[in-house]
C-alpha cells in the first residue's frame, strides 16, 4: 500500500514540474517585451500622435512603418510601451494609437485602464493582434488580427488611414 502512495505523488510532483515547464516555455516564448520609447520631430508641434506598444517583431515593424510614414510631415510622433500610458494625458494628443496582443480574451490590463480612463475614445486607434479570439472593444475604432508579417504594410495602411482622418 505505501509504494501505491509513493507512485502517486512521484506521478503529480511530475505532473506538477511539467505544467510548470510548460507554463514557464510558454511566457518566454509568447510574452511580449518592453518597447523602447521614442520621439520624432519636435514637441512644440500642434498635431501630437502617441503610439504605445508591446514589444515584439510584428509590432516593432508596425511601428517602423507607421513612423516612417509620418516623419517628414509637421507630427510630433511619441512612442512608448503601454505600462507607460498611466502616465500619458490623452488630451495632449491629436492622436493615440495602442499596438497591443489579446491576451486571454481581453486587452492587457494598462490598455483597459487607459481606455477606462480616457473620456475622449474617438483619438484613439487600436490593433490588436490575436490568435483568433474576438477582439472587439465597444466605441473602440480599430483593427485586429493575427501578428503575420507579410501583412504589415496592410496593417500599417490601414492605421494610417485611421490617422489621416485624425489629423484633418
Amino acid at each position: 500500500m505505501k509504494v501505491g502512495w509513493k507512485k502517486i505523488i512521484v506521478i503529480l510532483i511530475v505532473l506538477l514540474i511539467t505544467i510548470f515547464g510548460f507554463l514557464t516555455w510558454y511566457k518566454y516564448t509568447y510574452s511580449m517585451r518592453i518597447a523602447e520609447p521614442f520621439e520624432v520631430n519636435s514637441p512644440l508641434l500642434e498635431q501630437k500622435i502617441l503610439i504605445a506598444t508591446q514589444g515584439s517583431e510584428f509590432k516593432d515593424k508596425v511601428v517602423d512603418g507607421l513612423v516612417e510614414k509620418l516623419k517628414d510631415r509637421s507630427v510630433y510622433l511619441k512612442v512608448i510601451d503601454i505600462t507607460s500610458l498611466p502616465n500619458i494625458e490623452a488630451d495632449d494628443f491629436t492622436a493615440i494609437v495602442l499596438l497591443h496582443t489579446w491576451e486571454m480574451q481581453k486587452p492587457p490590463e494598462a490598455i483597459d485602464q487607459f481606455l477606462k480612463q480616457s473620456k475622449n475614445t474617438e483619438r484613439i486607434v487600436v490593433l490588436a493582434t490575436s490568435g483568433g479570439s474576438d477582439t472587439s472593444m465597444e466605441g473602440i475604432d480599430g483593427i485586429s488580427g493575427e501578428s503575420i508579417i507579410s501583412e504589415i504594410p496592410e496593417k500599417v495602411d490601414q492605421l494610417m488611414s485611421k490617422i489621416e482622418l485624425l489629423l484633418k
